[in-house]
C-alpha cells in the first residue's frame, strides 16, 4: 500500500479528457491498493499521514 499527502490549489479528475470531479484549495490523496494489503496495512498509513 502507498499514499501520496498533498496540498493543492486545484486538482481534477479527467477521463478521456472530460473532467468529472474538481476541488479548488484542499488535499489530494493518491491510494494505491493490492490485493494482499490488510487492514493493518491501512492503519499504519492512517498513522504516517
Amino acid at each position: 500500500m502507498r499514499a501520496v499527502i498533498q496540498r493543492v490549489d486545484r486538482a481534477g479528475v479527467r477521463i478521456n479528457h472530460q473532467e468529472l470531479s474538481s476541488i479548488n484549495e484542499g488535499i489530494l490523496v493518491l491510494l494505491g491498493v493490492a490485493k494482499e494489503d490488510s487492514e493493518a496495512d491501512a492503519d499504519y498509513i492512517l498513522e504516517k499521514a
